[in-house]
């Protein structure tokens, strides 16, 4: 009976031993499977993060690209406007020059009150809205026609309003005229220019 007893205390205490091993081994089992579930749940993080990323790249990569878009296409109707305004403005310009052709300037003999005309036309068409639209190489190109102008009159005697300008500086003034006329065509172009960059 005494055995038996010891037995039943040792069977119990095994049982007990074997149930705490065994409660051990669970908990290390789903600790196991709670560290693989945690990996695995960063590893889908991570693969949504990086298909995140990618979705914004793509996303900023046609902003930029719709931006760009936009903005050439203000800038196109900005040089449209410009572009007419222009073509408004500039054909009285081409006039007034066109009085420095090579039949007007070279003829002989060539009046002042001609040369101080061209220049007081071409300076009060300047003043207003054709220097305000006019490029930088325009204005730089009108200026020097402009001055040059004024300085051909040095050839005039004080005592005669006419006078026979040189050749060379008639020829002068008609190639500031057409330098000058240059460049107003090439304002004119300015479109075509943007469409070819």
């Amino acid at each position: 009976m005494e055995n038996s007893i010891i037995l039943t205390i040792y069977v119990a205490s095994v049982s007990s031993v074997i149930s705490f091993l065994i409660s051990i081994l669970t908990l290390r089992l789903k600790k196991k499977e709670i560290n693989i579930g945690i990996s695995q749940f960063n590893k889908k993080i991570k693969v949504e993060i990086k298909k995140f990323e990618k979705e914004s790249e793509a996303k900023l990569i046609e902003i930029e690209m719709f931006s760009e878009q936009f903005q050439k296409q203000q800038t196109r109707i900005l040089t449209e406007k410009l572009i007419n305004k222009r073509l408004d403005i500039y054909p009285h310009v081409f006039s007034i020059t066109d009085k420095l052709r090579s039949e007007y300037i070279l003829k002989g003999s060539i009046d002042q009150n001609y040369i101080l005309e061209i220049h007081q036309q071409l300076t009060n068409w300047h003043k207003s809205e054709g220097g305000y639209l006019l490029s930088k190489n325009s204005e730089d190109n009108y200026r020097i026609l402009r001055d040059n102008l004024i300085n051909s009159l040095d050839s005039f005697k004080s005592d005669t309003l006419k006078v026979e300008l040189n050749k060379d500086e008639a020829l002068k003034l008609r190639e500031l005229k057409s330098n000058f006329r240059r460049c107003l065509r090439h304002d004119l172009d300015l479109i075509y220019t943007e469409d070819n960059q």
